[in-house]
């Protein structure tokens, strides 16, 4: 939300210095690319706050964020190189997560052999490889 402040903020010279002679569709143009540089903000936020929750070992919390992340990048401008390598980076932060915690689920299962949390597991291993082979066809 602050940053959409910063961003409403900086947006307001742009539409004032608005002539008469300029139409709605620039000034649409110009308040998309304040909302797709709010929305690469905020994935920015949720990645901090993913790395955050990931070494407080709040597995889930981290994926969830990296997903949203992720989203949010995607909706943002997701044809530009920088973001593009953000996404990139993102999905692999995402993959190793997934993996980790898969890897701690396992060491769970095995002390309690719980079949429910092998499948669970196996369950985080598929959507780290889905994730992955999304990372594969971006290069």
């Amino acid at each position: 939300m602050k940053y959409f402040l910063i961003l409403l903020m900086a947006l307001i010279p742009l539409v004032q210095g608005e002539t008469k002679k300029e139409d709605g569709v620039k000034k649409a143009a110009k308040i998309e690319i304040v909302l797709r540089q709010q929305r690469e903000l905020e994935a920015d936020e949720l990645m901090l706050i993913g790395k955050k929750s990931l070494k407080e070992g709040r597995y889930e919390e981290a994926i969830n964020k990296y997903k949203k992340a992720i989203s949010l990048y995607e909706k943002s401008s997701a044809s530009e190189k920088r973001v593009t390598t953000k996404i990139a980076q993102s999905r692999t932060l995402l993959v190793d997560t997934y993996k980790t915690y898969a890897g701690k689920v396992i060491k769970e299962a095995e002390k309690e052999s719980s079949v429910e949390l092998y499948n669970k597991a196996e369950k985080l291993l598929s959507e780290a490889k889905a994730v992955n082979d999304q990372l594969r066809k971006s290069r």
